[in-house]
This record gives structure tokens, C-alpha cells and sequence, in this order.
């Protein structure tokens, strides 16, 4: 297995003549930078015997160290990129230096020098998410994403109206009428010509009737038609936006936690909402505009040439100065787009937070400030908005002046051969009325492209969620396991949310069925990260963890957390009941089960104390109850859900005596024949355990109960002996 770019001559050159006969390489990787930061490619080597980094152009100077003498790599954050360290026993060497498109390929380069360090077999990936675009070299917003600069309108067009399929019928009908109202539009100045031409010139009544009659049977039809087209638009358009916003929203719910943990709220909120609304207002005003504005203008320039070819070449001098100050104003126009989106996001993300977060705003008195960040936001949103319709102002002033040449040629080309006999009075009226409707929409064409462009950023934006790859619920290949034991292995796994900065580091970790253990350790030591490796919120990037012999990863998603119960330190309730909310893990449950779960939680007695018992609403993150009587409440929800495996994160933190007494008397009858795996900093409440882990640095440092780990004075007796220290400081002051 090799990590390979395809080595040029010129590093060949250089390579090949100091390696060893029998010397294998392993890792040959371009850079994108060179040692002084410069965008120069450089190049990376590593052999079973050697790590080198090679500059292809000669700027810098090569360097090569030996495997043996290495004691440590590591990655070194910079701004715009990172820098590849080796360490020996008297120096730390910056070996090569690579910008962000290239971090996911080194830090895998930093895992195979690890493991020749640590003379492990060499095992590396060699796939790797897109992060650039393979037309522009433009980085991409997300990995695997589209590339804003590159996706085809059309092609986005088309993927919108391909929605249009759910309601075939309708579409056909809007169609059909657009058809109709392109007909209406385009008789009555050819009926007019006639009026001239025939009714005046013959001085014939009756036909004047006849034509006047048509006229109206015209309107009439005009009016039906878009009454009916309208109310067929604006069904199917909200219909079709309505689809895409359930796709978004039920897409978004399943994607993983990682992606949910690097997004921001308003964020998401805005795609879901505004972008979709942006979608809806191309599809409702600016489709239909559209097509009936090129069904007209086809026909109107049909007539036209059968009318009199010459004076049609004519007036159509204009159209191709139309069409490329239309292009080049759109390809300018959609860059400020996407970042007037990119500001929206941001917009939305500070409401969110400082309404959500209104207690602490108001308890540090920084309301000014949060009006503050609140008008610079809008200020900034000004700006943007300000002059991308300035451009418009341009475009439509500058439209208004070649429509204005047009009918100059009508009049003066026109004129001269009504005088001429080459053409009717009637035929240059016509030519008059049919240069108004022609010239009309492509002038509007340009607001046309204005939302053409507001809806293909916004679709941008909204299908690049919907391509986003969710958790896999629906593998087929994924066993089912309606039942567990609740044995829990973890094989040499390593982890870190950042690949080049792991937190867990080869942990090897047995949770025998119904065992209860307290993870210990300081801050960032890797507890709550090992809950979420458990729960498959994230997947371990080296190793395995297993339930009851089978790799998390072959398991079905839903049955793996149908046996997992959670209770958190922060617990999470939603707007509703109290009722809703304990049963929210199990909807079906009868009132008697929920009770049953309410009582063996130490929540029945404060519930039906409130007015309106089970039934009483609470407000948003359970507004209404205290933070012990939440925490109660998130515990009969887990009692209810009868989970195999339970996991406690700091479930009695932060409350009073009285009500942590209570707590644990709910937790006792909570875990209970349940696997249970505990994270707690007041280590006094994991005496109970059957087993306490120690982690530090992310690896496992101890085992054993609380007696033997006290005995053993090690990791865990210094963490107690601190606490303790810590608690006798805070009583006395």
C-alpha cells in the first residue's frame, strides 16, 4: 500500500540516485508550497529507511532525515495551511510546509511516519474527500460540495424544474395555458393592422365589427387564461417549494453529528427558509415570465419576418449588445450573490444566538452590544444589496437605450417605405405595437436574470445540503440486532475530530454486559469523545469498537441507538408537554408506562404539583422547570426507552444536595441490569462503579475499582487528592 503522486523528472532526478539498492518507498506526496511559504511545489518522501523533502525548483534545501533517528512527528497550524514537524533526540526539523487543500493526504503522511516509528505495519488511506474543484482549482465551500464557480445554471435549472415531475399534470395544464396567453398576446396587433389596412381602408363596417368583436373574444381569453395559469403557478410553485423544503429539512436531520457540530444554526436555518423562499419566487414570477416571454417573442419575430424580412434584420440589430451586456452583468453578479448568502448566513446566526442566549446577554448587561454586531451586520448587508442594484439600474438604463434605437430604425427605415409603397400604414403600426413586446421582455429579461440568479445561488446552496451523505440508515447490507447483551470492546482505536490532532490514541477498552464504569480524566482527556464513538455519533478513523462481537459500523444505525439511552448534563426538552417529553423516545407509551417511568425517576410528585400535571406545556428547552426537575424529567425519558446501554455524561452535576439525593436514588434504579458508562468530574459520585477508567492524553492510563486505584496512588489518586484540595479552598473561602 503506497500514499503516491506521480514523481516529475526533475525530483526523480534527485531521488533516485541517493536512494539504496533495496531501499522501498512508501510515501511520495506534492506539495503546494515550499519552505518559505511561496506557492512552489515541493515534494515529500518517505522510505522505509528515510523521511525527505524535496524542493522541486531548488529554492530551498532539501533535507533528509532517518527513520531511525526520529522520535515524534507532528503537524504545526498556520494561517492558510499547516507544516509537517519531525523531532529527533536533539531537534524539532520543520520538514514541509502545505496549504488546507492538501491537510486531509498529510495527515494521513503523518500516521504512516508515526507508525514506522513506532514499527507498527505500515496501513494507510489512500481516498480522500474533494476539497477542490477539478475544473477551477478553486477550494471548495465543503468537502465533497459543489464549486459555486463551475455549476451550470442550466444544468440547476433543470434539476429545480425536475421536481415539477410529482405534479406532471399540472405542469402540462401551465403549459398549455402559457400557449394560450402567447396566442392572445400576439393577435390583437395583427388584428389592428387588419383594422388599418381592411375595416378603414374599404370603409367597411361589418368588418370592423367583426374585428372588434375578436379583439374582445381576445381579451376575454387573455383574462381566463391568466386567471387560471395564475392560480396553477402559484399552486405548483408553492407545491414544488414545499417538497424541496421537506427534502432539506429531512436530509439535514440525517446527517451526521460532525457535520451538525461544524454548522451554525442560523446558518441552516436560512437555507431551510430563505433560500427555499428564493427557489419559490424564481418558480412563481420569474419561470413563468420566462416561458411566456419566449413563446411571445418567437412568434412576434415569426410574424415579423413573414411581414417584411428587411426591416426585421433591422431592428434586431440591437438583440446581440442585449444578450452580452445580459451575460457579462450576471457572471458579476453572481459572485456578489453567493456572498450577499454568505452575509445572510451570518445575519441569522447572530439573531439565533443572541435571542437563544438572551439570559446571559441581559445578566452581563450587553444588550448595546449585541445592537452593536446587530447594525454592522446590517450595515454590511447594505452595502452588498446597495450595489448589486446599482447594476441593475445600469443594465435597465442602458436596455432603455437600445429599445429607444429600435424603434428609431421603425420610424426611419419604416417610414421610408410607407412612403415608398414597399409597406402598409397598418404593417408599421403592427411593426410599432410588436417592437414594444418584443423589446418589452428583453428588457425584463434582465429582472428575469436577477432572479434567475438569486434562485441558482439559493439552489447552489440548498442542493449542496441535499448531496451532503448522510448516516447510512438505510444500508441494506447492515445486520440487524434487536437484542444485546451489551458487551462493548474497543480495539486499538484511534480518533480525533481533526484527523492530525487525535484524542483518542490506540485505546483498548472491555465493558463486560450489565458492568457499570466511571470514565475519569481531565478535561479533554477523551470521556466524552468515547460516548460518542459508542453512540456512532462519529466513526473511530483507525481501529474498531464492537457490540457484542459485531463492528459498530455493521450494525443498523437505528437498532445500535434504539439501545442506547442517554441522560446528559445539560438535559435537552422539547416544546410540548411533559408527558410528550418523557415519552419522546417511545410515542407510543401508554399514560400508565409513563407514570411508572415518572415515579421510578423521582419526577411524579413535583408533576403533579404543576397546574396542569402531565399535561402542563413547557416552554422552549423546557422553560418552566428547574434544572433538577429537567434533569428528573430526561431520566424517566431514559427509563421509558428501556435502553441496554446507558450512558450517564455528568447527570448529577450542578444541583444541590437535596436534589443530587434524589438523582442518584433515580439513577440506582436506572441502571440496574443496564451496560452503563459514566462520566462525572465530582469523582465521589463514581464510587459505586464497578470499574473506573483513567484516561489521559487520550489513552487509557488505568483500570480498576475505586479502592484499588486509591491504593495504587497513581493517575486517579492525584485527580481525588486535587479535587479534594480544590473543594477544602472553596469551603474556606
Amino acid at each position: 500500500m503506497r500514499l503516491a503522486d506521480p514523481l516529475p523528472d526533475q525530483i526523480q532526478k534527485k531521488l533516485y540516485p541517493v536512494l539504496e539498492t533495496d531501499e522501498e518507498i512508501h510515501i511520495t506526496l506534492e506539495s503546494d508550497l515550499d519552505a518559505k511559504g511561496r506557492f512552489q511545489p515541493s515534494w515529500l518522501i518517505v522510505t522505509d529507511r528515510r523521511v525527505m523533502a524535496l524542493e522541486l525548483n531548488g529554492a530551498g534545501d532539501d533535507i533528509a532525515v532517518p527513520l531511525e533517528d526520529l522520535t515524534r512527528v507532528a503537524v504545526e497550524p498556520l494561517v492558510g495551511g499547516s507544516c509537517l514537524e519531525v523531532s529527533t533526540a536533539d531537534d524539532t526539523i520543520p520538514l514541509i510546509r502545505y496549504s488546507q487543500s492538501r491537510v486531509d493526504v498529510f495527515n494521513e503522511a503523518q500516521r504512516g511516519i508515526e507508525q514506522h516509528i513506532e514499527e507498527k505495519p505500515f496501513q494507510v488511506k489512500t481516498e480522500f474527500p474533494r476539497v477542490v474543484c477539478e475544473t477551477c482549482g478553486r477550494r471548495l465551500p465543503t468537502r465533497d460540495g459543489l464549486c459555486p464557480a463551475c455549476v451550470s445554471k442550466w444544468g440547476m435549472l433543470k434539476r429545480i424544474c425536475a421536481y415539477l415531475g410529482a405534479h406532471r399534470a399540472k405542469a402540462i395544464a401551465m403549459v398549455a395555458l402559457f400557449a394560450v396567453l402567447s396566442v392572445a398576446e400576439l393577435l390583437p396587433p395583427k388584428i389592428t393592422q387588419l383594422i388599418i389596412d381592411d375595416a378603414f381602408a374599404n370603409e367597411d363596417v361589418d368588418l370592423l365589427f367583426w374585428f372588434v368583436a375578436a379583439m374582445a373574444g381576445l381579451l376575454v381569453l387573455r383574462w381566463l387564461g391568466e386567471m387560471a395559469n395564475g392560480w396553477l403557478t402559484a399552486w405548483v410553485g408553492a407545491r414544488v417549494v414545499a417538497d424541496i423544503r421537506a427534502q432539506v429539512y429531512h436530509h439535514v436531520e440525517y446527517l451526521s453529528l460532525g457535520f451538525h457540530d461544524k454548522q451554525k444554526t442560523g446558518g441552516l436555518l436560512s437555507r431551510v427558509t430563505r433560500d427555499t423562499r428564493n427557489v419559490r419566487s424564481f418558480l412563481v414570477d420569474g419561470l413563468p415570465f420566462l416561458i411566456l416571454r419566449w413563446m411571445t417573442t418567437l412568434g412576434i419575430i415569426g410574424i415579423l419576418f413573414y411581414t417584411n424580412w428587411v426591416l426585421t434584420l433591422y431592428i434586431l440589430i440591437p438583440v446581440p449588445l442585449i444578450i452580452i451586456w445580459g451575460r457579462v452583468l450576471y457572471r458579476r453578479l453572481r459572485t456578489y450573490y453567493t456572498r450577499m448568502w454568505r452575509q445572510w448566513e451570518g445575519f441569522f446566526t447572530h439573531i439565533q444566538e443572541s435571542l437563544s442566549g438572551i439570559r446571559i446577554v441581559k445578566a452581563f448587561a450587553q444588550e448595546n452590544r449585541e445592537v452593536g454586531r446587530f447594525k454592522r451586520n446590517a450595515r454590511d448587508m447594505f452595502a452588498l444589496e446597495y450595489w448589486t442594484e446599482k447594476q441593475w439600474i445600469y443594465y435597465f438604463s442602458t436596455m432603455g437605450l437600445l429599445n429607444f434605437l429600435g424603434f428609431i430604425v421603425v420610424w426611419l427605415v419604416g417610414g421610408g417605405q410607407v412612403l415608398g409603397q414597399e409597406l402598409t400604414l397598418g404593417e408599421l403600426i403592427l411593426f410599432y405595437f410588436y417592437l414594444q413586446m418584443f423589446y418589452g421582455p428583453l428588457r425584463w429579461l434582465g429582472r428575469v436574470n436577477s432572479w434567475m440568479t438569486r434562485a441558482m445561488s439559493a439552489a447552489e446552496r440548498v442542493f449542496e445540503l441535499i448531496d451532503m451523505e448522510p448516516e447510512n440508515y438505510e444500508d441494506k447490507n447492515a445486520k440487524q440486532m434487536l437484542q444485546t447483551r451489551g458487551e462493548i470492546r474497543f480495539h486499538g482505536v484511534t480518533f480525533g475530530y481533526d484527523a492530525a490532532l487525535p484524542v483518542l490514541r490506540d485505546v483498548n477498552l472491555h465493558i463486560r454486559p450489565g458492568e457499570m464504569i466511571g470514565l475519569v480524566g481531565k478535561s479533554g482527556a477523551g470521556k466524552s469523545t468515547t460516548i460518542n464513538l459508542i453512540c456512532r455519533f462519529y466513526d473511530v478513523n483507525y481501529g474498531s469498537i464492537t457490540l457484542d462481537g459485531v463492528d459498530l459500523r455493521d450494525i443498523r444505525l437505528e437498532d445500535l441507538r434504539g439501545h442506547i439511552g442517554v441522560v446528559l448534563q445539560e438535559p435537552i426538552l422539547f416544546n410540548g408537554t411533559i408527558r410528550e417529553n418523557i415519552a419522546y423516545g417511545k410515542p407510543a407509551a401508554s399514560f400508565e408506562d409513563i407514570m411508572a417511568a415518572a415515579r421510578a425517576a423521582n419526577a411524579h410528585n413535583f408533576i403533579l404539583a404543576k397546574p396542569d400535571g402531565y399535561d402542563t406545556i413547557l416552554g422552549d428547552k423546557g422553560t418552566g422547570l428547574s434544572g433538577g426537575e429537567k434533569q428528573r424529567v430526561s431520566i424517566a425519558r431514559a427509563i421509558l426507552h428501556d435502553p441496554r446501554i446507558l450512558i450517564l455524561d455528568e447527570a448529577t452535576s450542578s444541583v444541590d444536595a437535596e436534589t443530587e439525593k434524589q438523582l442518584q436514588e433515580a439513577i440506582a434504579r436506572l441502571i440496574k441490569g443496564r451496560t452503563t458508562i459514566a462520566i462525572a468530574h465530582r469523582l465521589s459520585t463514581l464510587r459505586d462503579a464497578d470499574r473506573l477508567v483513567v484516561l489521559e492524553q487520550g489513552r487509557v492510563v488505568e483500570e480498576g475499582t475505586h479502592e484499588e486505584l486509591i491504593a495504587n496512588r497513581g493517575h486517579f489518586h492525584h485527580l481525588v487528592r486535587l479535587q479534594k484540595a480544590t473543594s477544602e479552598i472553596m469551603e474556606v473561602a
